[in-house]
């Protein structure tokens, strides 16, 4: 054991971490930084709990620490508050092109280098990963503070999810990105220590590194501003509070409604049978050992019978139901399933059916909140890799389409009517489901599998096939031997009459 543990000291950190970029080379942007999430209980997650920490927003004695245990417990325990968070995070097809823009007169470098170098940055950037995980993390709590480095063997952009509990909002940029304060104590409470956290600081980015161990020295604040350039934040509101949250009130008022109509519908079971003893002129015909004797044999007969009670009086007999029967239809737990997604300010009817123009009305009012934060990582996105990366004369632009899983079939029209004027072509491909990088690969590829040869459409009105010139050919060669069949006709009679005079 000691022998193995000597041998792992010896070995040279940057071999080591050599070897793992070689390992992890395909999906070199995918070694994104996420924090571990805090550990929640079923303790933390009652009506209480979340009357104070709603209470606490804006104050000093706010928790984020409590917030985040909250909302994770609740988006792993709870299925519509988990259907709330994706709906909102994953209803974009994250569609995307890029193109390079020239800035200067002249430029040193040729253009397909550079076009090179983009295709190399965006592919690995996966934005259909990237941004849903950074959506969630906003969704669920509020605010997700970024963090860009240049990874230069992989020509792409790691991305970090710093940890909201060791991050300030300052203020907003020119760029229209967030600056932010990092709390250099983060790295102090990872508990690591000696060689295993020189490995740790060696994944994170050098400016944070920097920062932190200019702090254990004494030279630098425990709190220091990112370049933001390089960082930003994206939030939902000034308190850093997500939206969502207090539907979880919502949810613990239905899972009691939901408790009380169970008890309710268990009640309307229960049974009771009064069993009355007969009596003449106010003389009971049994005596009360016999009345006893008859009541212990009935209750042996309903013994079986747990929902069934009986009680022995002197009378009649009779059956009533200790609940009242159900004649008016209960709307209380539609009525609470329903206040669920209307506290959250979701169209309720999304998930409950409604009409079609309601739920169109509902997709756009929801696909327009999202795409404000959508705009805003692509706004640092460009920021950041124009920053880390010298296109010579050149700055990336990138833009997504705002296709989403709903409207996908009416905006493909719309980018197909104008890919028939000749205006985005590109916008079609990309919205069609090819990756702009897989457009030259792709037509490569269809031309080795010789596809127009081995797929050929049908003859119709609409379609052409390859032998359309030859049939034109042939019959233009075939001439009609009458152009004009009247015009004969009307020779022959004309002939006639002539041999007839």
């Amino acid at each position: 054991m000691m022998a193995n543990e000597n041998k792992d000291k010896n070995l040279d950190m940057a071999n080591r971490r050599k070897k793992i970029r070689k390992i992890y080379s395909d999906d070199a942007g995918m070694r994104t930084y996420v924090r571990q999430s805090t550990s929640a209980s079923r303790s933390t997650y009652n009506e209480e709990s979340l009357e104070r920490l709603l209470n606490s927003v804006g104050s000093n004695t706010f928790r984020e620490e409590d917030m985040q245990k909250m909302t994770n417990f609740a988006y792993a325990t709870e299925p519509n508050y988990a259907t709330i968070i994706d709906y909102m995070s994953n209803m974009f097809l994250w569609r995307y092109y890029y193109l390079p823009v020239q800035v200067k007169e002249k430029s040193s470098a040729k253009y397909e280098t550079i076009y090179s170098d983009m295709t190399s940055i965006m592919d690995g950037l996966h934005i259909e990963v990237m941004y849903p995980i950074i959506l969630t993390n906003l969704v669920k709590e509020g605010i997700v503070y970024l963090y860009t480095d240049k990874d230069t063997p992989s020509k792409t952009v790691v991305t970090y999810i710093l940890d909201a509990d060791y991050c300030t909002p300052v203020m907003m940029s020119q760029y229209g990105t967030g600056i932010f304060m990092f709390d250099a104590d983060y790295f102090n409470d990872i508990g690591a220590t000696g060689e295993e956290l020189e490995e740790i600081l060696s994944y994170y980015p050098k400016e944070l590194v920097e920062g932190y161990k200019q702090y254990t020295e004494g030279n630098g604040p425990q709190e220091f501003i990112v370049d933001g350039r390089y960082g930003t934040y994206i939030r939902q509101n000034d308190m850093n509070f997500p939206n969502k949250l207090s539907t979880i009130k919502s949810l613990i008022d239905y899972d009691r409604y939901r408790a009380n109509e169970v008890e309710r519908n268990e009640a309307q079971l229960d049974k009771i049978i009064s069993h009355k003893i007969p009596s003449w002129q106010d003389q009971i015909l049994f005596e009360v050992e016999e009345v006893e004797e008859l009541h212990k044999s009935m209750s042996r007969m309903l013994s079986t019978n747990k929902r069934t009670k009986l009680m022995t009086t002197f009378g009649e007999l009779e059956v009533l139901p200790l609940g009242e029967n159900d004649k008016v239809q209960n709307e209380v737990l539609e009525k609470a399933h329903r206040s669920i997604f209307n506290k959250a300010g979701v169209n309720a009817d999304l998930f409950t059916s409604s009409t079609k123009e309601a739920l169109e009305f509902s997709l756009k009012r929801d696909e327009s909140i999202m795409w404000k934060y959508i705009e805003q990582i692509t706004n640092f996105y460009k920021l950041a890799i124009n920053n880390l990366y010298n296109f010579k004369g050149y700055q990336l632009e990138f833009a997504l389409l705002p296709i989403t899983h709903y409207n996908a079939s009416e905006l493909m029209k719309t980018y197909r009517g104008n890919a028939e004027y000749g205006v985005g072509k590109l916008e079609l491909i990309v919205a069609s489901g090819t990756k702009q990088s897989h457009i030259s690969s792709k037509a490569n590829l269809e031309e080795h599998l010789k596809l127009d040869e081995i797929l050929k459409p049908l003859k119709s009105s609409h379609t052409q096939s390859g032998n359309d010139s030859e049939e034109s050919s042939e019959a233009d060669e075939v001439q009609p031997q009458n152009e004009n069949p009247d015009n004969t006709q009307q020779d022959e009679e004309e002939d006639i009459q002539k041999e007839g005079e």
